[in-house]
């Protein structure tokens, strides 16, 4: 029996590692390339934990706001800023070194929560990974940006890292997928074909705003092909060729700098709109995001969104086979719901959030009546 209850805790371990660490896209853009007055860091959420919510947190150190587990508040945070400009976001990396001798934590959640409560600056961060006590399976891209305008990803493992300085680059912006380029570049599978998506979609591009990337997390764009959605084909969500597929389950542009904010797409980004949230507002939050009901519009629009037909095997496995139903995202992504995000937080929050949650049961209602009328039968 206490043989069987390890095996099931173990197996319980292996589940959650492997749902937090799915195909999530990320970018990084430095000042110079924002329209927002500030650095740029945007995820776009890939989990088969798609419960999450927004949420204000004091310390002993810096207040922030961040996106959390809703079953799991205080484990840590998905990606968030805090009081004075200092931001976070990440993706796992399947292709960064492991060093099986080293004993610490894993888990990237609670290392974000700690870096957002301690950090100020960039060159804080990376004292704060230099000291972080790290096991091997912590493997890691984390995107930061602060209010002085440095803007970095730095690709971490158990016993390393890599730093690069976005605000120093040509481009002025970087973009990652679940691979880094300090690991090893044979092992890159899917995360290639996103990255290459999002290097093509953003070439050429001088700047950019948090908009934007919620454009991006609503393109179904194929490196080399283009626009996936615009014909009659069908697009099979196992070859992870886009940046929003089955396990999206949110889009997170984060604004660092003197006015620090979010705006979150909680949920499917073709089902869910972005909804601003400022950290000066406390837990003055809307509540379509701080409650349920954008995860679970979200939820019922996947369902609906994907179609089973058939299996494939990966690694010795069989797996479910699923193909995107072009009709409802395309009617879906017709609904128009567009929140403006100032840089500085409105006068009146209590008023604006107000209008904000009205605009989202408004929408829901839309993306409902959609999901009736174009599930397949």
């Amino acid at each position: 029996m206490k043989r069987t209850l390890t095996s099931l805790l173990l197996l319980a371990a292996l589940l959650f590692g492997y749902a937090e660490a799915l195909a999530c896209t990320a970018a990084v853009v430095a000042a110079k390339a924002s329209k927002e007055g500030g650095t740029i860091l945007w995820k776009n959420r890939e989990s088969n934990l798609y419960r999450t919510s927004v949420r204000y947190f004091t310390s002993e150190k810096y207040a922030y706001t961040g996106v959390v587990r809703t079953d799991k508040i205080e484990a840590g945070v998905l990606c968030g800023v805090n009081e004075v400009g200092f931001g976070i976001i990440n993706t796992a990396s399947r292709n960064l070194p492991a060093n099986k001798e080293l004993v610490g934590t894993g888990k990237r959640t609670p290392f974000m929560r700690d870096a957002l409560i301690n950090c100020a600056t960039v060159d804080e961060f990376e004292e704060f990974v230099k000291g972080y006590k790290r096991g091997y399976k912590f493997t890691t891209n984390i995107g930061v940006g602060d209010a002085n305008g440095a803007a970095a990803f730095f690709e971490i493992w158990g016993d390393g890292y890599r730093r690069y300085d976005v605000d120093k680059s040509e481009k002025g912006y970087d973009i990652r997928s679940s691979f880094s380029f300090a690991g090893n570049m044979k092992k890159l599978s899917s995360s290639k074909r996103r990255y290459d998506a999002m290097m093509e979609l953003t070439e050429g591009k001088k700047s950019f705003s948090a908009h934007d990337f919620f454009d991006y997390a609503q393109t179904y764009y194929v490196a080399g092909k283009g626009d996936d959605l615009k014909n009659d084909d069908k697009l099979w969500n196992h070859r992870y060729e886009t940046v929003p597929h089955r396990s999206t389950v949110g889009s997170f542009s984060v604004v660092c700098g003197k006015h620090p904010r979010i705006l979150v797409s909680m949920g499917y980004p073709a089902a869910c709109p972005a909804i601003p949230v400022w950290v000066e507002a406390k837990e003055q939050i809307p509540e379509c995001l701080s409650g349920t009901a954008s995860h679970e519009l979200g939820h019922r629009f996947i369902k609906a969104a994907y179609i089973r037909e058939g299996t494939y095997k990966s690694k010795g496995k069989k797996k479910g086979r699923y193909y995107l139903n072009k009709p409802l995202v395309r009617a879906a992504l017709k609904v128009k719901t567009k929140l403006p995000f100032p840089e500085q937080m409105p006068k009146n929050i209590k008023k604006f959030n107000r209008k904000a949650d009205k605009a989202f049961d408004k929408h829901e209602r839309k993306i409902d009546a959609l999901i009736v009328r174009l599930s397949a039968k």
